[in-house]
């Protein structure tokens, strides 16, 4: 793989875009519209206090096309990255979505095809954006692959090859569809609640109302999986209750961040999808649906 390229540059984006610059062992470019080229072209951007210089692209029909395309946008934003990468995809054209959710993948090969889609996410990254820098303690690491990496197919090879060679941290889960499930209960979990709670991690290490509220909002997830096959139990949620009292007591959800900053939500792609699957699979989440009625309504109060 030769022409990597990146969508979105936001605090997971940008992150993790860093090690492919700092290593420069591939074709490297950001991809914007005309808009953000003229706003970011030549202004590097703050990372953990160094400037770190993207190379832009807008893409069109005399590019290069993309070996590997990274979505890093928010989920509101991912029509118009598929919009975007139009022009440089070609048949061997892999894209790697690192949005939160369960489902980017489908929206992904409903435009461009499973052959050229492959499930990812972030696990561990704490980075936080403000308006003029992005800060991260610990970048943790991309989980990636096909549904079931028992046996590593050629191009998730390729991929781990790409993310050897600049540094990437990464994990390649036999079953990724359970890792999956797992990230998207505790962020639906996190998420919302700190989102309306305006709860950093600390609130829920010292206040057991706000972690029961959180590990019920859990709950509901785990019911939606079992209900669809997927094997999640109290193990997981256990297991990151383990974790959580090593997160910095200052840290905070990204849809905690957003929320202080008056930014769109991805309330659509928890609670939204919780509960239209509640509904198909006729299980109640009373929980998800109240915390999606509360931020949909603090985003239109706002507005």
């Amino acid at each position: 793989m030769k022409n990597i390229y990146l969508v979105g540059l936001g605090a997971i984006g940008a992150s993790f875009g860093s090690l492919f610059v700092k290593n420069n062992k591939s074709t490297f470019k950001v991809l914007v519209n005309q808009e953000r080229y003229d706003r970011l072209n030549g202004k590097p951007v703050l990372i953990n206090g160094e400037d770190v210089n993207f190379d832009y692209l807008i893409p069109n029909a005399t590019a290069e096309k993309a070996d590997l395309i990274i979505i890093a946008t928010k989920y509101h934003q991912l029509p118009e990255a598929l919009d975007l990468i139009e022009p440089i995809v070609h048949h061997d054209t892999q894209i790697l979505s690192l949005l939160n959710g369960i489902t980017s993948e489908e929206i992904i090969a409903s435009r461009y095809g499973w052959h050229r889609t492959v499930y990812g996410l972030c696990f561990g990254i704490d980075a936080v954006r403000e308006p003029s820098r992005i800060n991260y303690g610990n970048i943790g690491r991309i989980v990636f692959g096909d549904a079931d990496n028992s046996i590593k197919s050629e191009r998730i090879m390729a991929i781990e090859d790409v993310f050897n060679q600049n540094g990437v941290p990464y994990e390649i889960p036999d079953d990724f569809i359970r890792i999956q499930w797992r990230k998207f209960m505790i962020n639906v979990g996190n998420n919302l609640t700190s989102a309306v709670l305006l709860a950093p991690y600390g609130v829920y290490q010292r206040i057991p109302e706000a972690k029961n509220l959180m590990i019920n909002v859990m709950k509901e997830v785990m019911r939606i999986a079992n209900a669809k096959g997927i094997a999640l139990g109290q193990s997981d949620i256990d297991g990151y209750l383990e974790l959580l009292p090593t997160f910095d007591p200052e840290g905070k959800s990204s849809t905690h961040q957003d929320m202080e900053a008056n930014r769109k939500t991805e309330v659509e792609m928890f609670a939204g999808v919780v509960c239209s699957l509640g509904d198909e699979l006729e299980i109640e989440t009373p929980l998800s649906d109240m915390l999606y009625k509360m931020i949909v309504t603090m985003e239109k109060m706002r507005a």
